[in-house]
């Protein structure tokens, strides 16, 4: 194979296209639907002992329809979310190792100005809001499906920096990888054909078009994690909701949405193999929280790989940009690409052979 190249500008660019055409739309419906009160709703992230937690990253889910508000904690502990149009919604908030051991059920009115206090711990098990299972935020707790969810940072304080690694020790799920980083890996579940699992990016499925059956098995080894916030598993009969390439189950990345004051990290490391790896991360908001943006980028490189042959580069990044027409309306984009290099050995060992040599004897035949 030598090298291969990628690039998803084809996606990026119907991406763009929905989102014009979002826009438009939402132009048009602003009259008819009005807009709901304006209002700032606020509440308090504490500890146990009654103290202000700050920068604590808070999300608010809607039941009843797929719009999310994101949010980050003051110096004082104090959150707030304008442009809340009422209705019902799942609150989670975490900082750090501190979480909330239970998604706050919430009911938001017309005239609500205070969001319940919230009490972070450190929980042995914690319950998170899921979208894969139903198509709207719920608790895991109320799916009957067998669903996991992988928190990325977690995920990466163990030293699983992409995908594969991440879900390789969940149960029912088999990773096989030919060889070292970049080499093919292939991802089943419950035994079922590679094909079989379906790769989304925050809902939407990825896919090869030049593959046999338009499955993402020849993306899976370059899916290295830059601004992705956590990863849901969704396995057995419940994923047939993605449809018919997904009888065995789903991946689900969720990519960060951004919100809050303007926050960022930067990680680099290097290790065996001539590896490197550097990811760079920026989110926040802007127009008094009516736009949400978040950006991530990273570059891996292994300069000798397992035998010092198995040269593998990877430089690629996710943006996605979301604007708060009215409270009932977002409209956002989302990029994403890669352009990666691998090698293959280049002087690989002939097969021996097995034919029998000139100088033996004829092989005796078997009698009864």
């Amino acid at each position: 194979m030598g090298s291969s190249h990628f690039g998803r500008f084809t996606r990026a660019l119907q991406e763009l296209a929905y989102a014009f055409s979002f826009s438009f739309a939402a132009l048009c419906c602003t009259a008819v639907l009005g807009a709901a009160p304006a209002g700032k709703s606020c509440g308090r992230t504490l500890d146990s002992d009654s103290r202000p937690i700050l920068q604590a990253h808070v999300s608010l889910y809607s039941r009843d329809s797929a719009l999310r508000f994101f949010s980050e904690s003051d110096d004082s502990g104090q959150y707030c979310f304008d442009h809340l149009p009422s209705g019902n919604y799942l609150l989670e908030a975490r900082a750090g190792s501190l979480l909330l051991a239970l998604p706050a059920e919430i009911a938001v009115g017309e005239k609500s100005t205070s969001l319940p206090d919230l009490l972070l711990t450190i929980a042995p098990v914690s319950t998170e809001v899921t979208v894969t299972g139903n198509g709207s935020p719920q608790f895991a707790s109320e799916t009957s499906k067998e669903l996991s969810t992988i928190d990325v940072a977690e995920a990466l304080s163990r030293g699983q920096d992409n995908l594969s690694s991440a879900v390789r020790d969940l149960p029912g799920l088999r990773v096989t990888q030919t060889g070292g980083p970049g080499a093919f890996t292939t991802i089943q579940i419950r035994g079922l054909r590679t094909f079989d699992t379906a790769v989304l990016i925050d809902g939407m499925q990825l896919r090869d078009v030049s593959s046999t059956q338009a499955d993402a098995s020849s993306f899976i080894s370059d899916l290295w994690f830059a601004d992705t916030s956590r990863i849901e598993v969704l396995q057995g009969a419940g994923a047939s909701l993605y449809g018919t390439n997904s009888i065995g189950g789903v991946i689900n990345m969720i990519t960060d949405q951004g919100g809050g004051p303007f926050h960022g990290d930067l990680d680099l490391q290097g290790g065996m193999l001539g590896q490197f790896r550097g990811v760079v991360h920026l989110a926040g908001s802007a127009l008094h929280d009516r736009l949400y943006y978040s950006l991530g980028g990273g570059h891996v490189n292994v300069t000798e790989g397992i035998d010092g042959d198995d040269r593998y580069r990877n430089t690629g990044g996710l943006a996605s940009l979301n604007y708060v027409v009215t409270p009932r309306i977002h409209v956002g984009v989302r990029l994403w690409g890669a352009d990666i290099f691998g090698q293959l050995n280049n002087t690989p060992t002939a097969a021996p052979s097995f034919a029998p040599s000139s100088t033996s004897g004829p092989i005796p035949a078997c009698r009864k």
